[in-house]
């Protein structure tokens, strides 16, 4: 945020200049030192020129707004007569379409004449919001209205006529729509369900501009229904069962409660793991969540996975992973039998994954000719140049592991 002005307040009404100029700027950020930033980022400018008096004043903007690194539209500001308008226009909706977000503000800079601020997200793809969500929608709508003084303590009302997570079957969706008023900023919610054909979804309690979140969630959970939010994996299912609250401000909450994973299995061909039976607890404290004897079978092999896990800042996260006979395929004529202890060790810059591995055994079957010598060669020389592409995307990381093999490794081929 900057801002240059050319005020003249000696002389009465004379005019002045301002130039503000925003760039990748959080609204919600709450001081310069504030690690929890947001998604959100406003960038643009605007001018604004005359007397230096509230009702004299006129001016415009051009500013576009982001979230999660994408446009969602742009905004016009106009500044007239002590009316600061600004409208919204969804960038991302083809033209002429009924869906998407749009918002209205009016603000009086002089008087005592109630802002406003009117809201609406008509049919929005969830994947619009949270681009890991390849299915689901949003709809609903706000009118607020507040005074300059106190623009947390306004009073107004919210309106949710659908929501919807997870792609079909495993849709999870709002059962009836919900109508809430907002009065001295807050909302309460009440009875809010979430329903899948397994699963139910419970929420309750408070929401304030001012205070943030006092919510309590409670349910079962049909994790077939959050697929859509790991692209990843090829298919997940299970149940997890919830008991959490949700507190504090709206740009970092903080939960506290616990999940419990019951008979959860997934499968991800792209690394070629399954892994099923998978049991255990998730504690959720604070900016926490404590992973208590996680347990299953991955690739005909046992595995325990313990620790803690820092979603906001992922650096100072810790687990522990043990591996018990997994079979590996890292390709068609590869394959070996290891176990291990993997750690994921905290650090104030960089992370560092520690541990050994043990090939318990190993096969490798390749018939060779010079043709295959040579083809392996360049394949290996772009695939190398691929890794380093993919990798250079992924935060640094030092690894020190230790591999040793105290059983045979077979090689079979033609020679």
């Amino acid at each position: 945020l900057s801002l240059a002005a050319t005020l003249d307040t000696s002389t009465p009404g004379a005019s002045s200049e301002i130039d503000l100029q925003l760039e990748a700027y959080d609204p919600l950020e709450t001081s310069p030192n504030d690690s929890h930033t947001s998604p959100l980022r406003i960038t643009g400018q605007g001018h604004i020129s005359g007397p230096l008096d509230p009702a004299m004043l006129a001016g415009q903007g051009q500013f576009a707004i982001s979230y999660t690194g994408k446009e969602l539209g742009r905004t016009e500001l106009t500044l007239k007569n002590g009316i600061l308008k600004a409208d919204f226009a969804d960038t991302s909706r083809p033209s002429g379409a009924s869906s998407g977000i749009s918002a209205a503000l009016k603000l009086y800079l002089s008087g005592t004449t109630r802002n406003s601020l009117n809201f609406s997200m008509t049919e929005v793809p969830l994947s619009q919001l949270l681009p890991a969500a390849s299915c689901g929608l949003i709809d609903l709508s706000a009118d607020y209205e507040f005074d300059l003084a106190a623009p947390y303590r306004g009073d107004g009302r919210l309106e949710v006529r659908r929501f919807e997570a997870g792609c079909t079957p495993y849709v999870m969706s709002l059962m009836k729509p919900v109508s809430a008023s907002v009065k001295n900023g807050s909302t309460t919610l009440r009875e809010v369900r979430f329903m899948e054909r397994n699963s139910i979804f419970d929420m309750l309690g408070e929401v304030s501009l001012e205070k943030g979140f006092d919510l309590k969630v409670k349910g079962e959970v049909s994790l077939n229904s959050l697929l859509a939010l790991a692209p990843s994996l090829d298919d997940l299912s299970g149940e997890m069962r919830l008991a959490a609250d949700l507190r504090g401000p709206l740009n970092k909450p903080e939960v506290q409660g616990q999940a419990i994973l019951e008979d959860t299995r997934f499968s991800m061909e792209a690394g070629n793991l399954e892994a099923a039976g998978i049991s255990g607890k998730l504690v959720l404290s604070g900016s926490q969540v404590q992973l208590e004897d996680i347990s299953g079978k991955i690739n005909n092999g046992e595995f325990t996975l313990s620790g803690n896990v820092a979603p906001f800042e992922p650096a100072s996260s810790g687990l522990q992973l043990s591996l018990r006979g997994v079979s590996l395929e890292p390709s068609n004529n590869v394959n070996m039998l290891f176990s291990g202890e993997l750690f994921l060790e905290p650090a104030a810059d960089t992370a560092a994954i520690t541990g050994t591995v043990n090939i318990d055994s190993g096969e490798f079957n390749q018939n060779i000719d010079l043709g295959t010598v040579v083809g392996t060669l360049f394949d290996q020389i772009l695939s190398a140049r691929k890794q380093r592409s993919a990798s250079s995307t992924l935060p640094p990381m030092i690894l020190d592991i230790s591999v040793s093999a105290t059983n045979g490794l077979y090689v079979f081929t033609n020679w």
